[in-house]
């Protein structure tokens, strides 16, 4: 089976990735690497290396004050991307207090087509995408409002649905809907991810040793690369009774499945 398979066990028993995610963090800083939000990367000006933090909030807010203290233990100010079923006020603010930068993780096309029976591509004509685009902004302005957040960067999110019609909701984001909406990135813009040197995610620590593109930060900073993107899920990282018991199961029925993924900023 593997000393690092039965690591992944220990691990998962302990409740201790969060020990990982500071080590690698720490990693990076003792590396001369800087680590940042989107945003203090568009006005970072320095040849030095450079490792763009970003989390995206996609079930609950579970683990988000975890990794949180964390990064302010060791002067970090990251990305936090919320949808509007795991936004809450006092996390946000929290997240704001510590110099974190908040936006909102949008799934507005996938909206739009669950509300109209959407199918697939071929339905989605340039009136509902120009409606799409009418609700984003909408979307922004009063997730601004009622978190009291500048909210200048957003990150698209994947529901079922963007899959099947094979369309993610970042495909509606133009120039003219950035100017409108006061929006600098999306998070997944074309031009920032051929700047980047390695995208790496985190994904369950069931699957790939917990990296969904079978690399670590560490690994990605061993390798030589320069500017890294690196894009994590609070949920994975702290576990209740409950997932906890899940992941044993997982780990205990197969082991950590190893799948080899293509690198694919799309849904996410």
């Amino acid at each position: 089976m593997g000393k690092r398979n039965l690591d992944i066990a220990l691990m998962i028993l302990r409740n201790d990735r969060l020990s990982d995610y500071r080590s690698q963090l720490q990693f990076a800083l003792s590396h001369g690497y800087r680590l940042g939000s989107l945003s203090d990367f568009l006005t970072f000006k320095s040849k030095e290396p450079y490792v763009i933090l970003r989390h995206d909030v996609d079930v609950r807010d579970l683990g988000v004050k975890q990794m949180l203290d964390v990064e302010k233990k060791l002067g970090i100010a990251s990305s936090w991307y919320f949808r509007w079923s795991t936004a809450k006020i006092d996390t946000i603010r929290d997240i704001k207090n510590a110099g974190g930068e908040v936006g909102l993780h949008y799934e507005t096309l996938a909206d739009v087509c669950l509300r109209y029976g959407i199918q697939n591509r071929e339905q989605i004509t340039p009136d509902l995408i120009e409606e799409t685009r009418k609700e984003l902004i909408e979307e922004i302005i009063q997730f601004r409002q009622k978190y009291q957040v500048s909210c200048r960067t957003i990150a698209s999110h994947g529901h079922p649905i963007n899959r099947k019609i094979r369309m993610a909701n970042n495909e509606i984001i133009d120039q003219k809907l950035c100017e409108s909406a006061g929006i600098n990135l999306e998070a997944y813009d074309q031009a920032l991810l051929k700047k980047i040197d390695r995208y790496i995610s985190d994904t369950t620590p069931v699957l790939n040793f917990g990296w969904a593109y079978g690399m670590s930060l560490v690994e990605a900073i061993n390798s030589g690369y320069q500017l890294i993107y690196f894009l994590s899920h609070p949920n994975h990282w702290f576990f209740r009774a409950r997932e906890k018991a899940l992941l044993m199961m997982k780990w205990i029925k197969r082991g950590v499945r190893i799948e080899d993924k293509k690198f694919r900023a799309t849904f996410r």
